[in-house]
């Protein structure tokens, strides 16, 4: 009598697949929280620009990033705090 050993199948209820699952599941949940996170601060509180073109000379200058304070609250012209290391 020949039994030859048939090499497990990865079925979904099997240890390995579960914790792979649980795995991925664990990742796009992380993933999907980051651009909600994302998505709230560009719309709500501020939003990075890039300074493109001389309209805001002296100060500012080409390619030059910027973040824009969207909160009505802090000033009625709002707040820009300028670097050029992003």
């Amino acid at each position: 009598m020949n039994i030859t050993k048939q090499p497990e199948k990865l079925n979904p209820t099997s240890g390995f697949a579960r914790a792979l699952l649980r795995s991925l599941w664990d990742i796009a949940g992380t993933i999907l929280l980051a651009l909600l996170i994302t998505l709230a601060v560009n719309t709500f509180v501020a939003r990075a620009w890039i300074v493109d073109g001389p309209s805001m000379q002296p100060n500012l200058h080409y390619g030059e990033r910027v973040m824009i304070e969207k909160s009505p609250i802090a000033s009625s012209t709002g707040h820009a705090v300028g670097t050029s290391s992003w």
